[in-house]
């Protein structure tokens, strides 16, 4: 199950051309976040890091995904 979430999730992200920053690049960093309000860094958390929050994503996502399919 969780290969085909993450499968949708990437075909339905809706965020098209979105600029992938690095963390060295502090100036568009700050540009981008308050031209959009938000910010997508690569590498900034560790991979203990990731997984944690992955862990947590996968979980909510089980649960929305079920609670959905119930109430449909």
């Amino acid at each position: 199950m969780t290969e085909a979430l993450r499968k949708y999730s990437e075909t339905n992200n809706g965020i098209v051309d979105l600029e992938i920053l690095k963390p060295d690049q502090i100036n568009e960093t700050v540009k981008n976040f308050y031209k959009d309000g938000f910010i997508m860094v690569r590498d900034i958390l560790s991979s203990e890091q990731v997984s944690f929050l992955r862990a947590g994503c996968e979980r909510e996502m089980l649960d929305i995904y079920s609670e959905s399919s119930v109430t449909a």
